[in-house]
């Protein structure tokens, strides 16, 4: 649960874009670089803070010597190559476009909200080490009770999913039960087979297939499809506190930002004068309406239980 806000913008376009808002907000300005530039294209200079930024966002940080060399010709080029499609992007009169002005104007207030959000909650503990046991301690599925699993995965198409459907698998002792009579009534599916260990499956099913004395067969639907699930324990997997206390503080310390950052913004909605105006223009009814109308009453508690619901969502 990080606090890392994407956006969803082409992969292509957006390097354009951020350049377009550099020079966008730029316009006008002939700033003294006082030795800073690196290469002039067309007139337009890249500056050693650039390349640096450009440096930072790499995925792949080059080593020493050689790789250091390569790694920062391979960005001034990137930098060269996004200036002079940036500089056409002007000419062609991109820069007044209505929708990539919106575009722009969304990359600008996402980094202003990623970087206000990164200066004020970032700073964050790390857990304890009573507190990295307690949560191992909550989730012995996950931890020392961590088993591998056999899941075997019938999917159909969700149109297919009706009453007589239910009925067979209420009705059915197995998964094989289930596809026979799929084909019996000629109903189209597809049948896969994984290993997985418990805590890669959601622990209110990990729970409910180990507190049952037969095969439980989960039902769950996404993207058009409905998927009948079956897990079959193959042999135990623990994995100790120590092996799982980085990944522990990990979590607990995204779930401490996230939280943060909800309360900052519940804060900030309550100190702001938030108008509903004409929200009838894009189909919601402002009369019935209230934005954020579960700010008042979410709790810590509350939090959890939707977490856990989230978790068994569609589960039958």
């Amino acid at each position: 649960m990080r606090i890392n806000k994407k956006i969803s913008i082409h992969s292509q376009l957006f390097p354009l874009l951020l350049s377009g808002l550099f020079l966008l907000t730029a316009c006008g300005e002939k700033e003294n670089k006082n030795g800073q530039a690196l290469v002039s294209v067309n007139g337009d200079e890249i500056t050693i803070p650039q390349l640096n930024e450009e440096l930072a966002q790499d995925n792949n940080p080059g080593g020493s010597g050689q790789d250091q060399i390569k790694q920062r010709k391979k960005a001034l080029e990137n930098l060269v190559d996004r200036q002079l499609l940036t500089n056409k992007a002007m000419q062609g009169g991109l820069n007044r476009d209505l929708e990539i002005l919106l575009n722009l104007e969304r990359v600008k207030s996402q980094i202003l909200a990623q970087a206000y959000l990164k200066k004020h909650i970032e700073s964050t503990p790390p857990p304890s080490e009573v507190e990295i046991a307690a949560f191992y301690n909550a989730h012995p599925d996950s931890y020392s009770h961590r088993k591998i699993y056999e899941m075997k995965e019938l999917a159909i198409d969700s149109a297919d999913y009706n009453a007589k459907t239910q009925e067979a698998i209420d009705g059915a002792k197995s998964l094989d039960d289930v596809i026979s009579w799929f084909e019996i009534h000629r109903i189209k599916n597809s049948v896969s087979q994984t290993v997985r260990n418990s805590s890669d499956i959601p622990e209110p099913v990990v729970q409910k297939a180990n507190n049952s004395d037969s095969p439980q067969i989960f039902v769950l639907s996404d993207s058009g499809k409905t998927m009948f699930i079956t897990l079959t324990p193959i042999k135990d997997s623990p994995v100790s506190l120590q092996e799982a206390s980085a990944g522990i503080s990990d979590f607990l310390i995204n779930k401490k930002n996230d939280d943060a950052a909800e309360a900052m913004l519940r804060r900030l909605r309550a100190e702001a004068k938030i108008e509903t105006l004409n929200l009838k223009a894009v189909g919601l009814d402002g009369d019935k309406l209230t934005l954020f109308s579960d700010d008042a009453t979410n709790s810590a508690a509350g939090e959890k239980s939707a977490a856990v619901k989230s978790d068994t969502a569609g589960i039958k």
